[in-house]
């Protein structure tokens, strides 16, 4: 629900919503400790005994949990031991991109299910949207009944600005890119609820689901593939546009040979085949440095800037490109960045979700929003 700022929120959840977090509560506190007992989950969740219970009781109907033997060796009456169902549902991501798409069913306990790329050949919506439902329904036709039947959702992670970026790549067309039409329509067509993301957002949430304990709370994310794109952690919430848009620091201005360019045009798979067609003999590991240099230079420029405004100590990219590209770009990164810094440049660290990290950010976030999100919508 939006508010007009400075109006007061609601003053207290309904029964149901209460029912819903403390739902999610439980469930959050056996996934984090598998195994536990109903006691347990009490103690970490502050619930009373009985309100454990029914709640246990209803996550066990919606297949969400699993019990195994009693625990014993404890004060108290043995419980039963509880486990996340790792079938209790399943989604699906999908990654858009300039002329490559790929796409991936899930379970809830991450066991992959299919997986596939597909093209695509311009960038309208309806034409993206066909692709896509082409290659879902048939993805979801090889899949058990189980798999339909406790399907939460698809996520789709698009590049911001997908539209004029994507006319570089594959040339104009007759019809634009809407996101929402898209979704609307890919909706209509596989009957499923369809999340949209961008391709920056999903991939910092993949980053931060695939981060061992202790995981960061605060860092910006940088997926380099035929263009940057990026996304932010605030306080371990992922950070989204409001209104559907996707901003993102490939649209910003830098200074580059006396000159002003926009990080997109210096970042990206599509300026290291520029570099590399105008390499003029020069051997790889030249033209690898010379890229690496202004694509460091140029996004030392735009990170530094928003580091240094919002505090973020962690500056974490990823993408498609080949490996020795990032790490050569994440080298120079670490050496550039202090020149721009007010403060203290945030220490660089290379992403380890890889080069589908935005399909994987956009399968999750389906589940994540169904069965962990503490963020309740209230309404009234």
């Amino acid at each position: 629900m939006r508010r007009i700022v400075f109006e007061p929120g609601p003053k207290r959840l309904d029964a149901s919503a209460v029912h819903s977090s403390n739902l999610r509560s439980v469930l959050a506190a056996i996934a984090a400790n598998p195994g536990s007992t109903a006691a347990d989950t009490g103690r970490i969740t502050g619930l009373s005994p009985a309100t454990v219970s029914r709640l246990i009781d209803d996550l066990l109907g919606r297949n969400l949990l699993l019990q195994g033997d009693r625990v014993r060796g404890r004060r108290g009456q043995p419980g039963l031991a509880l486990w996340l169902n790792p079938e209790g549902a399943y989604s699906a991501g999908c990654q858009i991109g300039f002329g490559q798409c790929y796409l991936f069913i899930r379970s809830l306990g991450g066991q992959i299910l299919h997986e596939q790329e597909f093209a695509i050949e311009q960038c309208s919506y309806s034409h993206v949207a066909a692709a896509v439902g082409r290659a879902f329904d048939l993805a979801m036709k090889r899949q058990e009944p189980i798999v339909r039947e406790r399907f939460v959702g698809l996520g789709v992670a698009a590049p911001a600005d997908f539209d004029r970026l994507c006319q570089t790549v594959l040339g104009t067309h007759s019809e634009g890119w809407d996101e929402r039409t898209f979704c609307a329509e890919l909706q209509r067509t596989i009957d499923v609820p369809v999340t949209m993301y961008s391709t920056g957002a999903a991939g910092a949430w993949a980053e931060l689901a695939a981060t061992p304990h202790p995981r960061p709370a605060d860092y910006l994310y940088l997926f380099v593939d035929r263009f940057v794109q990026s996304g932010m952690l605030l306080d371990g919430k992922l950070w989204v546009a409001p209104q559907a848009r996707h901003g993102g620091l490939g649209r910003m201005l830098v200074a580059q040979e006396a000159q002003s360019a926009r990080v997109y045009d210096l970042v990206g798979a599509q300026s290291w085949l520029q570099e590399v067609a105008m390499a003029d003999g020069a051997n790889k590991d030249e033209v690898v440095a010379r890229w690496a240099s202004k694509a460091a230079a140029a996004l030392a420029q735009s990170v530094q800037a928003l580091t240094d405004a919002m505090d973020l100590p962690l500056l974490v990219i990823d993408g498609s490109l080949p490996p020795d590209l990032v790490g050569t770009l994440i080298a120079e990164m670490t050496s550039q960045l202090p020149q721009y810094a007010w403060a203290n440049p945030p220490h660089v660290k290379r992403g380890v979700a890889g080069a589908h990290a935005p399909a994987k950010g956009a399968a999750l976030r389906p589940l994540y929003n169904a069965f962990f999100s503490d963020e309740i919508s209230v309404d009234g």
